[in-house]
């Protein structure tokens, strides 16, 4: 293996560490209506980073696709996909955003000067030479100027149910997966893709997800 691809393969997340999963005492705490509350100032970070040049979301079978990539010469090098459900998305990432994504857009406004040229943007979700994924049902955002970051978590299916029947804390089992470095540039593009995603899904989640009551 040449050392070019090997310096790639180790920038692409290729899954969880064993022994990642973290306490929870610290940083989550229950409300009264069943749901939980992050205090994300204590919240662990990922170990794993990704510097993307590129991001875009899409629908993509049966989740929200979040495409980070790499790329150059219209060609991705590596690509990473989080996969986020819909409900999660709409009334989590979407929903929490909203103050954030308008504070971005705001402060973007005094480097209009230097933003990037949008010729130069390649499709994130195209295909790629090395390709990694990951579940992902939580996240937190920040910018500082024209940098910008995300960092992912997820909290499995079989962890929500436990604590959904018991409301034991100890239960709720929250997983870092991977921090996301992109320019604040990319990530108001991103935003902005989520905002008409989530007008796609509202008719169909908004009555129901990790805050609702489902019929």
């Amino acid at each position: 293996m040449n050392q070019a691809k090997q310096n790639r393969m180790q920038r692409i997340p290729q899954g969880r560490h064993a022994g990642r999963q973290v306490s929870t005492s610290e940083f989550v705490s229950a409300n009264p209506d069943g749901t939980v509350s992050l205090n994300w100032s204590k919240v662990p970070a990922p170990t794993q980073v990704y510097v993307a040049e590129h991001a875009t979301a899409q629908i993509h079978r049966g989740a929200v696709g979040l495409f980070f990539a790499q790329g150059s010469d219209g060609k991705l090098l590596t690509r990473l996909e989080l996969r986020y459900p819909f409900e999660h998305f709409y009334h989590g990432l979407w929903k929490n955003s909203r103050e954030f994504h308008e504070r971005l857009r705001k402060s973007l406004e005094k480097y209009a000067a230097l933003a990037p040229d949008p010729a130069g943007r390649i499709d994130a979700s195209g295909d790629a030479e090395q390709k990694a994924y990951m579940c992902v049902n939580y996240n937190m955002a920040a910018q500082t100027g024209s940098e910008s970051m995300m960092d992912f978590y997820h909290v499995s299916p079989r962890s929500s149910y436990a604590y959904e029947k018991t409301k034991d804390l100890s239960m709720f089992e929250f997983d870092p997966k991977v921090r996301v470095q992109l320019t604040s540039f990319e990530m108001l593009d991103l935003m902005d893709i989520c905002d008409r995603l989530a007008e796609q899904l509202g008719p169909v989640v908004a009555s129901f997800g990790p805050d609702k009551k489902e019929d």
